[in-house]
């Protein structure tokens, strides 16, 4: 049915590439079928967030969404910048046939932070939990996130190879989509046999899943690349230092994204961090297409760049901007003029966050406005600049967190993440313009050829 669907999609992605050609075929066309993926990705999360906070309520949910967090957080320091440099390395064709073993290191290395970062969380839940949260429940909660962070840990720099070899369907089902399409359906077998009933089901089918995706997806990765050694002409030290800016940039972005929801774990209830999950869940709707988009633009970007094709590179980004800029002011103005409505299917509880939904999708709109001004520098050596910008909007996401939340709560950290993700968007375009001459930003009128 999926692979119905997904040609059904392509057809129609087609249609609508061949009338404008080139580069813009084929970013529509790939980027169609993530699009597809993605969406029955954010279904399954949609399910799976659902059955939580009926069957659980807003505390479970605020506790899973605090389990997410902290996972995502730590995860992206185990990566080591690998995750993001694996795509800009092997983007180019020779360095797929000849530096295979690059990839193994950066892999193995990451694997072993992993479990290191992954044992201490473990051992240490309780002071955790009890000191720094001030939430003895969270404990259990903790522990089966430790264990699960190794493997998703790893999971994404294998994902991130699948995009530099442009395989986006691949990429799509690993990267995002999978994880929650199999934690629902370990979660529904649980509550199928009876065993549903604990709140610790969810995470417990959360790592079920990552398990299975880290399995199959290094089996594949394994199996593409023919031959398993760890020669190379490239150091690991040097790779690391080249995917060093990479990682403190992808960082900051990961804790700017989580930092709100572990900010209201220090100063508001479970209660809160699930209704504000749920209307976070819900504005990153308006994120799909750019995440689409930018799987394709990402490769075809470094490629451009380093190939001088400037014009060719200015009409790619222009293009994708103005396409995503549309549909994702379509997802806004749904959302903004209906919040209740979507809020209420998770219970009436979680009308609380209507107008955090409403400030956190806005927030989104100005981040498609501006581009995809991440992938443009990092993509083309601007690693340490992009770095530097994400650092200083993540301090600014910070201090606006701790300020708003302990004055007006979920409200307070949706206005900070709006305003900090505004910032680093907005910044990074008026860089991209002025130092690279590149326009990121949504311009209204035809675009060039």
């Amino acid at each position: 049915m999926v692979r119905e669907a997904s040609s059904y999609v392509k057809k129609i992605a087609a249609s609508i590439g061949n009338k404008l050609g080139g580069d813009s075929k084929e970013i529509i066309s790939k980027s169609s079928i993530f699009f597809l993926f993605r969406v029955i990705g954010f279904i399954a999360g949609y399910i799976f967030t659902l059955i939580v906070a009926r069957r659980f309520g807003a505390e479970t949910n605020g506790l899973v969404s605090l389990g997410f967090s902290v996972m995502m957080i730590v995860s992206i320091v185990c990566r080591l910048g690998f995750d993001t440099a694996t795509v800009r390395f092997f983007a180019i064709t020779e360095n797929q046939t000849i530096q295979k073993g690059i990839f193994y290191k950066s892999y193995l290395l990451s694997f072993l932070v992993s479990i290191i970062a992954s044992l201490t969380i473990y051992f240490t839940s309780d002071y955790i939990a009890l000191d720094i949260f001030k939430k003895e429940e969270f404990i259990p909660y903790l522990r089966i996130t430790a264990i699960t962070i190794p493997f998703w840990t790893v999971l994404l720099i294998d994902s991130s190879y699948f995009r530099a070899l442009k395989k986006n369907l691949l990429f799509s089902f690993f990267n995002n989509s999978g994880r929650f399409i199999l934690t629902l359906l370990v979660f529904l077998g649980l509550i199928l046999f009876g065993k549903g009933s604990d709140p610790l089901s969810t995470l417990i089918s959360h790592f079920w899943g990552i398990f299975v995706l880290f399995a199959l997806g290094s089996f594949l990765v394994f199996k593409l690349m023919k031959e398993n050694r760890f020669k190379t002409s490239i150091s690991l030290k040097n790779y690391f230092r080249d995917s060093l800016p990479m990682l403190l940039s992808g960082s900051m972005l990961v804790f700017l994204s989580w930092s709100d929801t572990i900010v209201l774990g220090l100063f508001e209830s479970d209660k809160s961090i699930g209704v504000y999950n749920v209307s976070l869940k819900l504005a990153m709707l308006t994120s799909f297409t750019l995440q689409a988009f930018n799987s394709i633009l990402a490769p075809k970007i470094s490629q451009l760049y380093f190939k001088n094709k400037w014009s060719e590179l200015q009409t790619n980004i222009r293009f994708t901007t103005k396409l995503n800029t549309f549909i994702t002011l379509f997802f806004v103005i749904v959302l903004v003029g209906f919040p209740s409505f979507f809020l209420r299917i998770f219970g009436v509880e979680f009308l609380e966050g209507k107008y955090a939904l409403i400030i956190l999708a806005l927030g989104q709109l100005v981040n498609s406005l501006s581009g995809p001004v991440g992938i443009i520098l990092q993509m083309t050596g601007h690693q340490k600049i992009y770095q530097n910008i994400v650092f200083v909007s993540f301090g600014l996401n910070l201090i606006l967190n701790v300020i708003l939340i302990y004055s007006y709560g979920i409200l307070g950290a949706a206005i900070a993440t709006a305003l900090s993700v505004s910032f680093l968007n907005i910044l990074g375009a008026v860089f991209v313009k002025k130092k690279m001459h590149i326009k990121s930003y949504f311009i209204l009128g035809k675009t060039k050829k």
